[in-house]
């Protein structure tokens, strides 16, 4: 599973960068932030990860306050706690970006199944990593280009999924989700 998150990961940030071609230039006046990449990136990954909500900047008001770039779940529970992404732009990763993200997002309580750190250089070079609780791969754009799900994959995983707002079947859901992506992505 954590090359398929890799390869929508690319796959997302190669179609944005090809579709806003002017997305890094800076002006006089302008320049890029990671809050406005994190969005525009996030709206990208989104067409991959359909069936979850994707916030950016949301304060975990229960959780110290803590305010990741960009988190793909279902709102209102943790079972499908399923991305969290770190964006650097201009910037390089360290070590610290790693640990907040593994430490505070993969943990209990919320317990996020990917963790990513990615950066983004003027140029359009990414580097980055991906990241679960028993592997990390390392990330760059231009490999991979995924097809995105037509409107009929899409209906028939939100189909596969059913009511799935329970955390009683949170395995259950885990499970669907995991078979479904395979299908699509695989």
């Amino acid at each position: 599973m954590i090359e398929i998150f890799k390869n929508i990961i690319e796959s997302s940030v190669e179609r944005l960068l090809s579709t806003q071609s002017n997305i890094l230039d800076s002006t006089y006046f302008t320049t890029m932030t990671e809050w406005n990449f994190a969005h525009h990136l996030s709206n990208e990954i989104h067409k991959y990860l359909f069936w979850l909500d994707n916030d950016i900047e949301v304060v975990k008001l229960n959780y110290s306050n803590k305010r990741p770039d960009a988190i793909f779940h279902r709102r209102k529970n943790n079972c499908l706690n399923t991305l969290v992404i770190e964006i650097k732009v201009r910037e390089t990763i360290d070590q610290y970006d790693l640990r907040k993200i593994q430490d505070g997002w993969m943990n209990p309580p919320l317990k996020y199944q990917y963790g990513s750190c990615l950066s983004i250089s003027d140029s359009g070079l990414l580097v980055g990593k991906l990241f679960s609780q028993t592997s990390n791969l390392d990330i760059c754009h231009g490999r991979i280009q995924l097809n995105l799900p037509t409107d009929a994959d899409r209906e028939h995983f939100l189909s596969q999924l059913g009511e799935y707002d329970a955390d009683d079947r949170c395995n259950e859901l885990q499970s669907i989700v995991e078979e479904q992506m395979v299908h699509l992505y695989s």
